[in-house]
């Protein structure tokens, strides 16, 4: 779990972490890159949406999936949007199109968006 700094330079933070847990858990080149993809996403819309001077970051286990979660200020649910011709909206379908599950809920102090790819775990065998 880390603390990010609501600034440009978080998403990069968030997506450097996803990797390293990711390595050090001997996952597939595969699973990392999807994991850094949709944290770098999350972690953008938090920073671009959310509220407050933080969000949280956390990369954990749970099953046969990583899972990651970023949270935010904000108790108001992020909704996929149809892209039209601007640059904006196409985070969520692409963390969609990326991971095994994905979703968002309420918590005491604003919101969590999470995703999770499901994944072979070596240090099991």
């Amino acid at each position: 779990m880390v603390r990010l700094p609501v600034s440009d330079a978080s998403p990069k933070v968030a997506r450097d972490m996803a990797n390293a847990v990711a390595r050090s858990w001997e996952l597939e080149d595969d699973v990392a890159y999807r994991a850094r993809l949709a944290t770098s996403e999350l972690a953008t819309n938090a920073i671009r949406y959310g509220n407050g001077g933080t969000i949280q970051v956390v990369v954990s286990r749970r099953q046969r999936c990583l899972r990651g979660e970023v949270h935010d200020g904000s108790p108001v649910l992020p909704v996929r949007q149809q892209p039209g011709l601007c640059e904006s909206g196409r985070g969520l379908i692409l963390v969609e199109d990326v991971v095994t599950a994905c979703g968002a809920y309420v918590t005491p102090f604003g919101k969590a968006a999470w995703f999770e790819i499901e994944a072979k775990w070596p240090l099991d065998s």
